[in-house]
């Protein structure tokens, strides 16, 4: 989207969508169902990136940190 020099938006047509890149550093699309892996962050700080990426997890404190279970 651009503006005109007078001030008005102009609309262009064939422009086509880039691709969503993933920023997560959690390996949410490679994971199915029953899969997990443990992280030393916070069990909220997985939950928001998991929430973020509109995939369910279940997590469970371990030694070394916070294992995540994809669910869903």
């Amino acid at each position: 989207m651009t503006e005109k020099s007078n001030g008005e938006i102009k609309i262009e047509k064939g422009v086509p969508i880039p691709t969503r890149r993933s920023n997560s550093r959690y390996p949410w699309r490679e994971m199915q169902i029953g899969d997990s892996f443990v992280v030393a962050s916070s069990a909220q700080a997985v939950h928001s990136s998991a929430s973020y990426a509109h995939i369910k997890i279940t997590t469970r404190a371990v030694d070394g940190g916070i294992r995540v279970w994809r669910v869903a």
